[in-house]
Order: C-alpha cells, then sequence, then structure tokens
C-alpha cells in the first residue's frame, strides 16, 4: 500500500506542538485534507486520539487501503480548490487573469540591503602593532612517526659486536672437528656506543626537506648525545677532506643555530666543505635523495657510479653505511640498495623494518 503524503500521525504531532481544541483542532486537521477525520473531530471533539482511533478501526473495517488512500487524496484536492476559490473571490483580478492565463502572477519585490553599524567601541579601535622581532613558522610534523623515531634512529645508527651470549653452535663444531678455539665465540649484539657520523645533503632539490634535517639532527643529539655525533654538510656529494682547507662542520655551526643556516640556501654548505671518513666501526648516515630529485643537466646531479664508490670505500674502512632517502622505494636508483642499506624517510616507516633491513647487512645476528 502507498503511504499518503499526510498521515494520521502528522495529524497527531499537529495537535500536540499547536494544542489546539473543538473547531481549531477541525480547522486544522482541514488544512491537512483529513476531512474524514475533522468531521468525526467536530462531532465528539473530547479527544483527537480516540477520533484518529475510530477512524482508522473503522477505515480498516469498511474501506480497502487503496480506497482509503483514493479519499484522503480527493480531500486535499477538495482543500486546495476551496483556499483557491478563496484567494480569487477576495482578488477579482486575480480571478479575471487566473481565468485568461491558467495561473495566478506572482510579484517579487526587491528589499532594501541591510547595512550593520559597527558595534560600540568599533570605530576607535586602533591597529595591531608592529611585532618587537621577527618571527619563524613553526616547525613541520617529523617524517619519522613521533611513537617510533627513537626506535627508528637507534636501530638505523645500531653496530653489532660479537658480545652476545655464547655462540653453540660455532663451538659444537669446532670441538667436533677438533679445532683449537683461543676465545669463546658469542653471538653478536646491536649497541650504539660507537655513536654515528652523519652527512647532511644541503642541495637545492632537498631544499624542502631542510627542517626536517635540522630536527633529524637534534634528535639524533639528544640520542647520542654531542660528543658521539659528528655531521658534515654537503652538496650534491661529499667531497673528501683537504687538510689545506678545513670548513666547520654543522656541529660547529649549531651555536647559532641550524634553523639560521636553512634561512641562506650557499651559506649551508659551501664549496669549501670537506668529508673526513670516521673510525672505524662507527655508523655513516647519508641524508639525502641520490640525485632523484636533481636535474641531469643541474651541477648538483650526481650519477649513481659515484655513489656506489662512495660506498665501497666507507665500509672498506669497517663502517657500516645507511641512507635515508625522502622518497618511495620504487623511486630508488637501481643497484643502489645492494651497497647502501636504504630507509624510506616517511611517516610510515617502522622500527621493526629498519632493524630487519640493517641485520641484513651483518652476519649471523639474533
Amino acid at each position: 500500500m502507498r503511504r499518503p503524503i499526510v498521515s494520521l500521525a502528522d495529524a497527531l504531532r499537529c495537535q500536540a506542538e499547536l494544542d489546539t481544541r473543538g473547531e481549531a483542532t477541525a480547522d486544522m486537521l482541514r488544512l491537512l485534507g483529513l476531512d474524514i477525520l475533522a468531521d468525526t473531530s467536530e462531532r465528539d471533539p473530547d479527544d483527537l486520539r480516540d477520533d484518529a482511533g475510530r477512524l482508522a478501526t473503522g477505515a480498516r473495517r469498511e474501506s480497502t487501503p487503496s480506497e482509503l488512500s483514493a479519499r484522503v487524496g480527493e480531500s486535499r484536492r477538495n482543500a486546495s480548490a476551496a483556499a483557491v476559490a478563496e484567494t480569487d473571490a477576495a482578488n477579482p483580478a486575480h480571478e479575471a487573469q487566473a481565468a485568461q492565463t491558467g495561473g495566478l502572477p506572482t510579484r517579487l519585490r526587491r528589499l532594501p540591503p541591510v547595512r550593520l553599524a559597527p558595534a560600540d567601541g568599533m570605530s576607535r579601535a586602533s591597529a595591531l602593532p608592529a611585532a618587537a622581532t621577527a618571527t619563524r613558522p613553526p616547525d613541520p610534523d617529523p617524517l619519522f612517526a613521533t611513537t617510533q623515531r627513537r626506535a627508528i634512529l637507534t636501530a638505523a645508527i645500531t653496530t653489532f659486536v660479537r658480545e652476545g651470549r655464547l655462540d653453540v653452535d660455532t663451538i659444537v663444531q669446532s670441538t667436533v672437528s677438533a679445532r683449537p678455539m683461543r676465545a669463546l665465540p658469542r653471538l653478536l649484539r646491536g649497541t650504539v656506543r660507537r655513536g654515528a657520523q652523519v652527512l647532511v645533503d644541503r642541495s637545492e632539490a632537498m631544499v624542502p626537506y631542510w627542517r626536517d634535517q635540522d630536527q633529524l639532527i637534534a634528535q639524533l643529539r639528544e640520542l647520542l648525545g654531542r660528543g658521539h655525533l659528528e655531521v658534515f654538510t654537503f652538496r650534491g656529494f661529499p667531497v673528501p677532506f683537504d687538510r689545506t682547507r678545513e670548513s666547520a662542520s654543522v656541529d660547529d655551526l649549531d651555536e647559532n643555530g641550524l634553523a639560521d643556516i636553512a634561512e641562506a640556501p650557499r651559506a649551508a654548505a659551501p664549496s669549501a666543505a670537506r668529508w673526513r671518513p670516521p673510525r672505524s666501526g662507527t655508523p655513516v648516515v647519508i641524508v639525502s635523495d641520490f640525485g632523484i630529485g636533481a636535474r641531469i643537466d643541474g651541477e648538483e646531479w650526481v650519477p649513481l657510479s659515484r655513489w656506489l664508490q662512495f660506498a665501497d670505500e666507507v665500509r672498506a674502512l669497517g663502517c657500516n653505511i645507511v641512507g635515508l632517502i625522502p622518497y618511495d622505494s620504487r623511486r630508488w636508483p637501481a643497484g643502489l640498495p645492494t651497497r647502501i642499506a636504504c630507509i624510506p624517510w616517511s611517516e610510515r616507516t617502522t622500527a621493526g623494518a629498519v632493524r630487519r633491513t640493517i641485520r641484513r647487512r651483518w652476519g649471523k645476528v639474533p
């Protein structure tokens, strides 16, 4: 059965909201098109709920659902026709025009614009005073998730020493083979006591990540301490150290703040910057895009072969080399992860993934 537009429940809600009685209730029902219920209400004006219940019960007994819907629709049409006839009777001009055109004209009147008067004291308000000191934008959100940042950095700079539990398999194999053991073999154990050396790429392609680099250096310094962290800046590719021309590292410039360096592109990594190899066993972390965002025809673009050669030289010193790359792994240069432990510098990076990447660079790690 198709439900009518206006139902008995609508009538009950209208009476509850308007609090009508007697003739007012009957008029309200007729406006809703419920003439049958209005007639019943006039005969017994005590309670509309009782009238609606009796009407509904009688309608179910005497009429089918389709007949009841037809009666309600006819009542609505009659009410609309009566309202139109009453309007036409009140205005003869409208009645004549409606007879000619078949409709009533509608006129729109433009309202005058509204002007809001200023509040008290608003006209006497003065401009804000100029800032006494220069302000800087807020630092960006860290690329590594805050909850895993410390664990990720710890895993990235972890080195392994044979100071763990006894290597039972090696001991048994040596005993069975009758090979002498000058020292008890032990399993590898991770440690960060060797500190780290960080190479920060301040090229033009890395400008969007300069403040992220500043945050990263501050976080590593908080993790390791100033005496265990060595930081160098470079543009495009780290230039080997030249004893005739030494340059300041980021650690030396940190007294004025790394944020001040980021404001001057050419002063951040002067051409005289030189890189010095670390002590054997110290992990080397390179924060760079490895030429992904640089132009091929630009002076800062470095071919992949130079990076692979540099990685071989660092590994020959007994140092593990790690790369923090602010790009998805699908954009990494082919062959780079085979020489460098590449880690995506992203909020989606997890500490577990970094541990697996670093451990693959070492031998038997429990």
